[in-house]
């Protein structure tokens, strides 16, 4: 995916953003969930996104994301990260 396309993507999915995300080289964030809806595009580097479900690594152009309430810790690449990453508040299921 190249950016243009990426931010594409936002506006039709209703993110605000993008924003700029970057972790130094080798640099870890231990496991977290998020209040919104994430989603990103490696636009630098890499970064190993590890959930419940497994570990997944991601290169430049490559894009991901987790729902609210997600659980996934993130690890940078020897060569850092970084991203842009669009967030929006989570659709609440219909309770009727």
């Amino acid at each position: 995916m190249n950016e243009t396309a990426f931010r594409e993507l936002l506006v039709t999915e209703g993110y605000g953003g993008p924003t700029v995300f970057a972790m130094a080289a080798d640099a870890a964030a231990d496991a977290h969930v998020h209040d919104v809806d994430i989603i990103a595009m490696v636009v630098e580097g890499s970064i190993t996104i590890a959930k419940p479900s497994g570990n997944v690594t991601y290169g430049v152009g490559d894009a991901f994301g987790y729902a609210a309430g997600e659980l996934h810790a993130e690890n940078a690449g020897l060569q850092g990260m970084r991203a842009l990453v669009g967030r929006r508040k989570p659709v609440k299921a219909d309770t009727r």
